[in-house]
């Protein structure tokens, strides 16, 4: 560890602990001189780092060692109980909420794994008790308890009257089917059932759906379900390697892994669907919490297990939990294969260890292929690539190509500096779908760079503008640098400006910008942004010289 990281995480520590003595100015202030120990406070202070990163198993491995803060912090408490439930005991989490005072007790987190260690003890009554008794957070949280509300009526001898209604046609939809599949209604389930396979986006439950068919002897009625579904969903993992299972003829577990009679497989469903709702709003910990929960609740779903990983690729990748990434490999070959290749793109494992093991006979070997391309894509190695996105290509020429492939394959040509086949595909991918602004941008400020195609390059970039509403500095930029080329200087600046304060870390931005101050004759403006771009961390040898020659020399 250098010097400065040292001293950085000394800081943080230090303030940490600084921040805690302030606003708990008692928990070290104790008869047991083991509070007072250096060794026990830098237990404390570490678990709370490690937490804070959403590093679980190493926080709990902190934490479990000062539990004499139990009944003194708050704090302490709730990262400690976070930490073990995450990291699969709920038991654990569960006998050391009971053991907090009732003061300690408030915290929402606690009442789900009450919740849950009820459902568990089919002790719905009390179940329905505790998850009544929350103040409101949020609207989605407040969407979690109506819903989980919903199935304890089901079980409880109290009945109550929900006052909340659904916000979400989608969550409604999807409790009601599983409501509907559970009690045995089978005319609200088919109405339900076709509900849903009329929508793209739900094709986990068009899964399920087809799963359900499959096991009682709807062989045919549930394959077509799922490749209808694949055909929009291509990149779905769990469709995949259902399919494969079920090409392969192998016993398909996936068959047992939701079993829609079973009230805890459906709460676990619920708790697993808002999972990954709070994993799209980058609220880590409630997702996990609630993934957790659901496989307490549900085991048996091996594939839920993916959002773990992928929480932990996205917060801690040097620190993979590899009990969670084998319990995935052994759900699949897609499975596998997934989680490889995120490790490949994390630095992890050598691209070569999935190379090796493709074969005409590999199934998705275009999308294999296709991934294998995007990687070497991404490490900037373009013939590499080019080599896989054809050999993807050619697989099969009656495969629908999507339009990021040709964007991707024009990508590599471009850098190679072969402009015709670049255009090409920059071309084919617009036919395919006109209104990708990515596309347009790169296509058009191409033809900027080239001094090609100008007014057809500006108006396509004043589409990609409002296509993006707006919002990207870069296709601002690239829209400020066509006026600049047919000599509008005013309303360059105009777009410039805006692309600069968009994107500070662009350092064409700033050449660009200082470009069109030079011209209006602002000419120190132009020197002050020219200079701030040699700041930045991203600029490379070759505009670093230029920069560097307009500083002196100007345009």
């Amino acid at each position: 560890m250098n010097i400065l990281l040292k001293i950085k995480n000394f800081l943080i520590i230090f303030f940490l602990f600084l921040s805690t003595e302030i606003s708990n100015a008692n928990i070290f202030n104790d008869k047991n001189e083991r509070l007072k120990s250096s060794k026990y406070m830098t237990n404390y202070l570490y678990g709370t780092i490690l937490n804070k990163r959403n590093d679980f198993l190493n926080s709990q491995k902190y934490l479990s060692g000062i539990k004499e803060l139990k009944n003194k912090h708050e704090l302490y408490n709730l990262q400690y109980v976070i930490a073990i439930t995450i990291n699969g005991d709920v038991n654990k989490a569960y006998k050391h909420i009971l053991d907090l005072s009732p003061k300690l007790k408030s915290r929402f987190p606690y009442n789900l794994i009450i919740f849950a260690k009820l459902i568990k003890s089919k002790n719905y009554a009390e179940a329905q008790k505790i998850i009544s008794s929350y103040n409101n957070i949020d609207p989605l949280y407040d969407e979690l308890i109506f819903s989980l509300k919903r199935w304890t009526i089901l079980k409880s001898d109290i009945q109550s009257k929900l006052s909340h209604k659904s916000n979400s046609i989608q969550i409604d939809l999807i409790n009601n089917f599983l409501i509907s599949n559970y009690l045995g209604n089978q005319t609200d389930k088919s109405f339900y059932e076709a509900e849903i396979l009329k929508i793209k986006s739900l094709h986990r439950y068009h899964a399920i759906i087809a799963m359900q068919k499959i096991k009682k002897g709807k062989y045919s009625i549930g394959k077509t379900i799922l490749q209808n579904s694949f055909k929009d969903n291509n990149n779905s993992i769990f469709l995949k390697q259902l399919i494969v299972n079920l090409d392969l003829k192998q016993k398909n577990k996936f068959l047992y892994y939701f079993k829609g009679k079973e009230f805890e497989d459906n709460l676990a469903e619920v708790l697993y669907l808002f999972s990954g709702f709070y994993f799209d709003r980058n609220e880590t910990q409630v997702s996990q919490l609630l993934l957790a929960l659901s496989n307490y609740l549900n085991p048996n779903f091996a594939s839920n297990y993916l959002l773990a990983f992928e929480q932990d690729i996205k917060n801690n990748k040097d620190k993979i939990n590899f009990k969670v990434f084998n319990q995935i490999q052994n759900v699949g070959s897609e499975y596998k294969w997934y989680v490889n290749y995120q490790l490949v793109l994390n630095d992890l494992i050598e691209i070569g260890e999935l190379e090796k093991v493709l074969n005409k006979k590999t199934k998705f070997l275009f999308s294999k292929y296709f991934d294998i391309a995007n990687f070497y894509r991404y490490k900037k190695d373009y013939k590499k690539a080019i080599k896989y996105y054809l050999m993807a290509e050619n697989l099969d020429k009656k495969e629908s190509l999507s339009w990021d492939f040709y964007y991707y394959k024009g990508i590599c040509y471009e850098r190679l500096d072969n402009w015709n086949l670049a255009e090409k595909n920059f071309l084919k991918s617009l036919k395919i779908s006109s209104k990708q602004y990515r596309v347009i941008n790169y296509l058009a400020y191409s033809w900027l760079e080239r001094k090609k195609n100008i007014p057809r390059a500006k108006k396509m970039l004043q589409q990609a503008n409002e296509l993006s509403n707006w919002k990207l500095g870069y296709i601002i930029d690239s829209l400020g640098w066509a006026y600049f080329l047919t000599n509008d200087y005013v309303e360059a600046e105009r777009l410039l400006k805006i692309a600069y304060e968009k994107s500070p870390y662009e350092v064409e931005i700033y050449d660009h910008y200082g470009d069109v101050l030079w011209r209006l004759d602002k000419k120190l403006q132009a020197r002050y942004v020219w200079k701030n771009a040699l700041k930045l961390e991203t600029i490379d040898d070759k505009i670093r010289k230029k920069i560097e020659y307009k500083i002196t020399n100007g345009l």
